[in-house]
């Protein structure tokens, strides 16, 4: 894949984004209108989500393509046995023997990278380290979330 597709990737993600997120503002004005004000949260809710799912997925593939034709071909000129995958991460057991993680914590990590640089081993992964937090609301009770504590 050149240039020239990886920026028709990137308009094609862009105006996915757009087209989608119009029309979810716009059906829900629609059933606003015609029905209470529930179903009209309901499907802005719905619609969100749905926006949010095609936004990771145009974003997935932009990603992926131009980590295969630019970042790659250039680390492989920089670093001798270059392996990169993905979907893979550093191992959540090397992370937590830092201690910079609590035992409630969950983690993530992603884009592998390892190779030699002038002799010397190279490991990289991207990671995130959230915490649960609950908050109280005397209207709704208890709720969780979870917070990023760390990204790197």
């Amino acid at each position: 894949m050149d240039i020239k597709e990886i920026e028709i990737l990137r308009k094609r993600a862009m105006n996915t984004v757009l087209i989608t997120f119009l029309t979810t503002i716009i059906l829900t004005l629609i059933i606003f209108s015609i029905f209470s004000t529930l179903p009209s949260v309901i499907t802005l809710s719905i619609g969100l989500q749905l926006v949010a799912v095609i936004i990771e997925n145009s974003r997935k593939k932009f990603d992926r393509e131009f980590k295969t034709t630019f970042v790659i071909p250039n680390l492989k000129t920089i670093l001798s046995d270059l392996i990169y995958e993905p979907e893979k991460g550093i191992e959540e057991s090397i992370i937590r023997e830092t201690g910079i993680m609590n035992k409630n914590s969950r983690y993530s990590s992603n884009d592998f990278i390892s190779g030699k640089y002038k002799n010397k081993k190279v490991i990289k992964a991207d990671f995130l380290i959230e915490e649960k937090k609950r908050t109280y609301n005397s209207e709704y009770g208890y709720s969780k979330q979870w917070l990023p504590t760390l990204h790197g």
